[in-house]
């Protein structure tokens, strides 16, 4: 896989293969145009403006002119659209092709209702922008050209491969309103702290701070242990997490995942070092998320945010596990 800021391609697959996939397309600047967030956690859901409704209404007129896709489950959420298609038989284009004349599409709505005169596209939302009516900033007749771009360039895909994979994709989709009504509501843990420092580290952070005010156990499973040694290392670790100490560690090798998973399970709070920094619209994603939304973890990082896909050194891992254990040795 090709990793970079505007795009994830696979450059072994045929797009034009039956196969499915998910797609995530944001609109320029991630303005909030498509959209309203409405209800309450357990309702939560996105009410559409006009613009919204059209760019909905182009995805099923895009299978329409290719009966060989197949809409499997889509949202449309504020910012941004997720879409699961199914190529059912032989594409007469690649996938790309295809969904880009879906953008165009919905650039021709845009400009329907005065894309023009909407905030700028070179730059993101600003704080009144994000809290301004969406039907202002979609809506209205005025003149304007027959095409204006609405999303940004370029999308994302994940290729559907394992079992089990489709209902993952399809619960991931459906539960966005709700992760993105959980987030505001807990924006405090979901905000970057930048630049902090701990045990005489710059570090950035993402969850809950407070977690290091308590008494840390730090993680760190040692790669000659037998697997007696490792499971009775895992019991110690539990038994530790168990009597209101919070685990710390980069939770790499095998064994220490699966300690981290047996944490999460059980609702309990962890520190985790992480390799990648976070930019500027990071948030935790799978089980870690709702962990992130309940206070139940902090992650950190050493370095910078990078969007390529690296291997994780042994120098780096080396530098995680040493860090894990100096801010355990720091006394709340």
């Amino acid at each position: 896989m090709n990793d970079n800021h505007k795009t994830k391609r696979s450059f072994t697959h045929d797009y034009r293969q039956p196969c499915i996939y998910m797609i995530t397309v944001v609109v320029d600047g991630r303005r909030p145009i498509l959209g309203r967030l409405a209800g309450s956690v357990e309702t939560a859901h996105i009410e559409l403006t006009p613009l919204g409704e059209d760019v909905r209404h182009e995805l099923y007129a895009l299978c329409d002119r290719y009966p060989q896709l197949k809409l499997l489950q889509y949202q449309v959420m504020p910012d941004h659209v997720h879409v699961i298609l199914q190529a059912t038989s032989l594409l007469p284009k690649p996938l790309g092709s295809l969904f880009s004349s879906w953008k165009i599409a919905c650039g021709k709505a845009y400009a329907r209702y005065g894309g023009a005169s909407a905030p700028s596209q070179d730059k993101p939302a600003t704080t009144e922008e994000s809290n301004a009516d969406p039907e202002a900033l979609s809506g209205g007749l005025a003149l304007a050209p027959a095409y204006q771009r609405l999303f940004s360039e370029g999308y994302n895909d994940s290729i559907l491969y394992g079992p089990g994979q489709l209902q993952h994709m399809i619960d991931y989709i459906r539960d966005n309103p709700r992760r993105l009504m959980l987030k505001r509501q807990q924006n405090s843990y979901f905000s970057i702290k930048r630049g902090i420092s701990v045990a005489g580290h710059r570090l950035d952070a993402v969850g809950n701070i407070n977690l290091l005010q308590n008494r840390l156990f730090a993680v760190h499973c040692r790669r000659h242990w037998n697997e007696s040694q490792q499971r009775d290392y895992a019991a110690q670790c539990l038994s530790a997490a168990n009597n209101n100490s919070v685990l710390i560690g980069a939770f790499i090798s095998e064994h220490e995942k699966n300690i981290a998973s047996k944490i999460q399970e059980f609702h309990l709070p962890m520190i985790q070092i992480v390799e990648n920094g976070f930019d500027d619209l990071y948030k935790p994603t799978g089980q870690a998320f709702y962990a992130c939304a309940e206070g139940r973890l902090l992650q950190l990082s050493l370095w910078s945010y990078h969007s390529d896909r690296r291997t994780v050194s042994r120098e780096q891992c080396k530098a995680m596990n040493t860090l894990a254990e100096t801010i355990a040795t720091i006394k709340p």
